[in-house]
């Protein structure tokens, strides 16, 4: 602008008349009755120049009895604060390396936490140079080996998906059986953290033959390169076995470590508990396989009390639901051992079917209130039942003889979800 286009600014009128020419009356941004603030004094740097704004902080600070701190402007053409790098990669658990650009979720998945808790140290000595803040923040995606139908696809609720696990791997072990051989196979996760497996004690055991078949059949049901049946009802096993050990069944079912220690337990099978060939010497009578695998866990309860505000659960699955008596037997055991030391045993339902020669465990007989509580809940059931000794020492259950129980279905509800390799 050229100095003559300049407009003069109003002053105080000289004694000729004249306009005095000055420099107008200046606000100052941020100039009052307290001191000057950072904000103001950065505003007032912008109007007027470092300089000049110095010299009204010096002012201010001289009538307010503080220090007032300048911060310079940032000269013409200086950089503003540099932004942080921001993440751009996410990490593949399949091929183990790190990728750009966004994980197809048709072939990806989120890893679940046992996935990522063994990618741990490489997480660990590479998330910051990812720009990642923390280890958690790491995106981590795995291929999908199975996936869930679209139909039908309601799952079961009456039962974890843990104990439907358990259920489904005696189920496919009950195969190896042989007709009028044992009526059930019971399933748990141990306390030494193995697959334990037991039929009915009885005429109708497990044999040593049906046993190695079972542990075989696991370790075929687990291998990919063993063709599927070809039944509908046994590859809807399958192929939920093999998506939880590829991990894809744990999409939806985060943080549930039981269903980890089943996929775990599964290539370990423990039949140490479950008097394989055991026919009572010749005695009548049956201990149901259920029972059976509780033993060790009561006494593992009583050596190990939990302590915490919920009862621990300890699942027991099957081919079957518990009969009428075996339920009793679980409620007893839940009543008057698990509420003292911290446990619930949790089982895939009942049938509500009495059979005779029914044999009560000894952990449950050697335990006043529960037997009593057995025993009333069958006398009230079935008047005249009683239980009699056995040269063994067990309680066998004894029914009146013209006792008749309307045959129903035993087997646990049927989850409609399926599965299907990708």
């Amino acid at each position: 602008m050229h100095a003559h286009d300049q407009r003069k600014a109003p002053g105080k009128e000289t004694p000729k008349g004249a306009l005095a020419v000055g420099r107008p009356a200046m606000e100052r941004p941020g100039l009052g009755p307290g001191p000057l603030s950072a904000p103001a004094a950065l505003a007032l740097q912008r109007a007027v120049g470092n300089a000049a704004a110095t010299r009204v902080v010096q002012e201010s600070r001289h009538q307010h009895g503080v220090t007032a701190v300048v911060q310079r402007a940032p000269d013409p053409g200086a950089g503003g604060p540099k932004e942080e790098a921001k993440p751009t990669e996410w990490f593949n658990a399949t091929t183990g390396k790190w990728q750009s650009g966004k994980p197809d979720l048709e072939k990806m998945r989120p890893a679940h936490g046992g996935e990522r808790h063994l990618l741990g140290p490489k997480l660990e000595a590479e998330f910051a140079d990812k720009h990642y803040s923390s280890v958690d923040d790491v995106p981590v995606f795995k291929a999908r080996m199975y996936r869930r139908k679209e139909a039908p696809g309601r799952v079961s609720a009456s039962r974890s998906p843990e104990l439907r696990m358990l259920d489904r791997l005696g189920r496919l072990g009950m195969g190896q059986i042989r007709p009028g051989g044992t009526p059930h196979l019971a399933t748990s996760v141990m306390p030494n953290g193995r697959l334990g497996i037991a039929g009915n004690t009885g005429r109708n055991h497990v044999t040593a033959g049906e046993r190695n078949n079972v542990n075989r059949e696991l370790a075929e049901v687990q291998d990919e390169s063993v063709p599927a049946y070809g039944e509908r009802r046994m590859d809807k096993d399958l192929y939920k076995v093999r998506a939880a050990k590829a991990g894809d069944y744990f999409e939806g079912n985060y943080n549930r470590p039981q269903l980890g220690a089943v996929v775990n337990a599964m290539g370990n099978p423990d039949w140490s508990h479950s008097r394989v060939g055991d026919d009572n010497g010749g005695q009548a009578g049956a201990q149901h396989g259920e029972l059976t695998l509780l033993g060790p866990h009561i006494a593992q309860w009583k050596a190990n009390p939990h302590t915490g505000e919920q009862p621990k659960i300890v699942n027991i699955g099957g081919v079957k639901c518990a009969c009428a008596a075996c339920q009793w037997a679980l409620m007893a055991a839940n009543e008057f051992i698990g509420k003292k030391y911290g446990y619930k045993v949790v089982v895939s339902g009942g049938h509500g079917m009495l059979f005779r020669n029914w044999i009560m465990p000894k952990w449950l007989a050697e335990i006043p209130d529960a037997r009593k509580y057995v025993e009333g809940k069958i006398k009230a059931r079935v008047p005249g039942a009683k239980f009699y000794t056995s040269s063994s020492g067990s309680l066998v259950l004894s029914l009146p003889k013209d006792y008749r129980e309307a045959d129903v279905n035993q087997d646990p509800a049927e989850s409609e979800s399926e599965w299907e390799p990708i």
